[in-house]
Parts: C-alpha cells; structure tokens; sequence
C-alpha cells in the first residue's frame, strides 16, 4: 500500500515530501488509510493553498488535459482556461513533460493527491490494501477485476468533458492505437452491470429505445447516459454503451478485455470483433499482453500492456493491480459495490 501511495504521488517531490511527513510515527499495517489521506490533503493544501485554490477554478480542463493525454504547447494556454502549462507547473504539484527537451511541446502530469484529481472514486486505499491480504481479498471490493477497471476508467473520462460536448473516440482514446475516428455527444456516464448476457451489436438493435436489465435499474442504452459491463460469459462483448450521434444512425462503442501474455493474433482480434460488434461500431480491445502487431481493421483500436501507462495515465498502476488480484466470488455478488455515482457531479 506504501508503494500505491508513492505511485500516486506520481514522483512530484512536494507531494512525496508531505506523504514522508504523514507516514512519520505511522505503522501502515494498522493506520487508517481514509485518515491518512486527509492528512495528506490536508498538509498539501496548507502548504500550496494558493496554487492549489487557484487551479481548482480550472479544475475541469486541467483533469481533462492529464487524463486524455493532450498534447499542449508550454507557451500556450491550456484549452479552457487563460494559463499555460508553465504556469500551472509553477506550484509544483502540476508538472509538464515535455516530448524532448528541445520540443515545446509535452503533457500535463499530477499526482492523484493533488486535489484536482483526488475527488475521482480510485481514492480506495483501504480496497488496494485488501487486494493483497489472503484474507480480505476473498471479500467483494469494487475494484477487484480488471473489466471493472477499464470501464469505470471510460466513466471517469467522460466526466472531465463537458456535458453534451462535442468529442471524439480518438480524444477519449488518447493513448491507444486506432484505426479511424466517430464524433459524439460526451455524456457524463454511470457505470452498470447487466443481469443477462446481451447483444452488444447495433444492427440487432434497431428500435428507438433499447432496455437492458442492470442490477441497480433497467436502463435504457439509447439514452446514452450508461457504460455497462455484460453478464459473465456472454458471446458479445464485455462491456457497451451507446455513442450520441445527432442526425444519424447511433453506432455503439464496445470493449473487449483479455487477460493473456501471449500476444494477441490478427486471427484473435478479428474473431473478437466480429462476435461483438458490428461494421458500424467502434470497438476497443483492452489487453494485458505485449506487443500486439495487429492491423486494425476500421473503427477498431487496441490498448495492450505496452501502452498502459500511455492511456490509463496516472492510474495505470491502478490497472496492474486489477489485473493481480481477481476475486472468487461471482459477479452477481460484486455488484452492490459498483459506484454509479454520475462523476460529473464533481466538477459543477
């Protein structure tokens, strides 16, 4: 957990040196994680109020710049507010790294203490922590399994772009190899589970609306406010939802999640495509495997184990320990855990 709580601090030293400060006379073992970390966010707003005050006011487009991996300019204002990288940089607890060092241009980093990204629910130090107990680990915690992850990952994303915002899939995307692009209304996502295994191609969902039974509600798809994971097993895909386009035929967006070393084989891939989604869908394979030379067929894109750390970001070592540590208990008990809370919330 000590090592969870360094990788969040992302290697920004003033955060680094405020987490040291707390752990100070703590045994990590037996402290309570929720009381350190508001320690923690406690000591960093005392010491960088002003930077950190000042940033909150901009809070959107800068989660929004570190999550989708936007390439910014160092003398130019980030999209969405009147400051520079530079400038946000200057506290100390936002950083820009820049692509070389004779290239201007580069990426907005911050630890997930900071209070700009500490809001998302991947603050679970007391569920990390049970990820690595024998015991603990057999109960259901919310960020056990690795499918769960990547589609609450999609929701987070969704919540750093305005409501009803024009995007598109290679914004929300950023970071993984695509094959072609779709603009759609951002909608700012719940996640869900499916009780029955579902059809996840839109050519076999011609009707205006489209219900599928969650364990929290029955949702209906078509009004593109839910990312929801399928039940075990189905022959579609793992997770879906359905992508806001005005004016024309709504194409559904659909995840596939293997975890495997081997690499994954063009054979593979197209199988996995063709079971899920249709020509007119935008499909994403999401792997633990390494170096995936797969030539993408159109509306498809891939993120393997190489490029973890180019698309989940700050959170990528969140995504490995999902991968480690499954859970024995079926989904159906998992459920009750899921956080279907509308992250945009967050931001208004």
């Amino acid at each position: 957990i000590t090592k969870t709580l360094v990788e969040d601090c992302g290697g920004h030293g003033r955060a680094l040196e405020a987490l040291n400060d707390c752990l100070a006379g703590r045994n990590i073992k037996e402290c309570n994680l929720d009381t350190l970390m508001n320690d923690l966010r406690l000591k960093l707003t005392e010491r960088y109020r002003d930077a950190i005050f000042g940033s909150m006011r901009d809070a959107r487009p800068v989660a929004r710049a570190i999550l989708t991996r936007s390439l910014l300019d160092l003398y130019k204002n980030v999209p969405k507010t009147n400051k520079t990288p530079d400038q946000f940089a200057g506290s100390g607890l936002i950083r820009f790294e820049q692509i070389n060092k004779d290239s201007p241009m580069g990426y907005l980093t911050a630890p997930q203490t900071d209070s700009i990204l500490r809001d998302w629910q991947f603050a679970d130090y007391g569920e990390q922590k049970a990820l690595i107990d024998p015991v603990l680990s057999l109960q259901a915690k919310s960020w056990q399994s690795f499918e769960k992850f990547v589609a609450s990952f999609r929701c987070l994303k969704s919540a750093v772009i305005e409501e009803d915002e024009l995007t598109r899939i290679s914004e929300v995307y950023a970071g993984a190899r695509l094959n072609g692009d779709i603009q759609f209304k951002n909608h700012n996502l719940q996640l869900e589970i499916a009780r029955n295994q579902t059809d996840t191609k839109s050519e076999n969902l011609t009707a205006i609306e489209w219900n599928v039974d969650c364990y929290h509600s029955t949702v209906d798809v078509r009004r593109f406010k839910h990312c929801i994971i399928n039940a075990p097993s189905s022959p579609s895909g793992d997770a879906f939802l359905s992508l806001d386009q005005p004016g024309t035929e709504s194409s559904n967006e659909i995840h596939q999640y293997k975890q495997r070393q081997k690499p994954i084989s063009q054979m593979v891939y197209e199988e996995e495509r063709k079971k899920s989604a249709s020509k007119n869908d935008f499909f994403i394979l999401f792997t633990t495997a390494e170096n995936c030379n797969v030539e993408l067929p159109k509306r498809s894109g891939i993120v393997d184990g190489k490029f973890f750390k180019d698309y989940f970001g700050p959170f990528a070592g969140r995504a490995y320990k999902s991968i480690m540590a499954k859970s024995t208990l079926p989904i159906r008990d998992k459920v009750k855990n899921v956080h279907t809370i509308t992250h945009g919330k967050l931001y208004r």
